[in-house]
């Protein structure tokens, strides 16, 4: 097994020994529990990681589930008198969710071998369903981008799929490295099958890469401004004369906020000032109320 391989199991090693000492506080007799990590696709959101601990939490003999939608792992705590870990990967299929098998082995196999490698990833944006998020995507794109086993990298739309082409000189090592150096989400290979019918068809003009992924982010910005201002057109506060104008304003405030240029404390202070330009005195209330209702989600 290659080293960089070695390294991430022992990576998950760790995670592993973390929640053990977590969840021993909450178990009466912790020589009947075992712990198991596993790597889960399907979640698309925190609320589905949510979701899916409430849903394990619920089958006797499992005590304790944590789940992390940007990683795709799950870490249970189960009794081994009750349940084994067929019928827990089971319980996770009847949920929606599947199972990736042997992944540490499969970082050794798969996507490595071709010039070009797909990956799975769960960058999608969660406020506008069908783009990828950008202001996530970037600093991963960036990051595979400077390494050498990297020639390309780029985003599917949708944020799901990643294509990687390889550097004509680079080992399997190197390109397993490549991966194991990304952080906070969990990259995993595409099965053959899956992977050779996307190369039939793959056009990397059709893909973003780092300089293009800011569009998806400029999409985004504009989505969640159009869906903002709509709710004030509805409510009957911003004139008709102004929608035009005072859309433009709020799409470039937004967009500089998800692209990290514009913190979130100043672009409040910008989005009142902007609402007392063009509204009246009833009109800057309800539209502090819509600001109020957007940060608490």
């Amino acid at each position: 097994m290659p080293r960089k391989a070695l390294i991430i199991a022992s990576c998950f090693a760790i995670m592993s020994l973390a929640f053990t000492i977590w969840i021993l506080r909450k178990v009466d007799n912790p020589k009947k529990s075992e712990n198991m990590e596993l790597i889960v696709e399907g979640m698309t959101c925190d609320a589905c990681a949510r979701s899916l601990e409430h849903t394990l939490q619920k089958v006797p003999g499992i005590r304790a589930v944590k789940a992390s939608f940007a990683e795709r792992k799950v870490m249970i705590l189960y009794d081994i008198s009750l349940i084994d870990e067929r019928n827990i990967k089971d319980e996770i299929a009847k949920a929606g969710y599947r199972v990736v098998e042997n992944y540490v082995e499969k970082m050794n196999v798969n996507a490595f071998a071709e010039q070009t490698g797909f990956f799975s990833v769960p960058l999608a944006c969660p406020a506008v369903p069908g783009i990828g998020c950008g202001p996530r995507a970037k600093p991963i794109l960036e990051q595979l981008a400077r390494h050498p086993a990297v020639a390309d990298v780029r985003i599917n739309r949708t944020g799901t799929i990643l294509a990687i082409r390889w550097s004509d000189q680079s080992s399997p090592e190197q390109r397993s490295d490549a991966i194991a150096q990304v952080q906070n989400i969990s990259l995993i290979p595409l099965d053959k099958e899956d992977s050779e019918k996307l190369q039939k068809n793959f056009s990397p003009a059709d893909w973003y890469g780092t300089a293009e992924v800011h569009h998806l982010t400029d999409e985004e910005g504009e989505v969640l401004a159009s869906r903002f201002v709509d709710k004030l057109v509805k409510r009957r506060v911003l004139p008709q004369e102004h929608v035009l104008n005072f859309k433009k304003e709020v799409v470039r405030l937004f967009t500089r906020c998800l692209k990290g240029s514009l913190e979130m404390g100043q672009a409040e202070k910008e989005l009142i000032s902007l609402g007392r330009r063009y509204l009246d005195s009833t009109g800057v209330k309800v539209f502090q109320e819509e600001i109020n209702a957007l940060k608490c989600k």
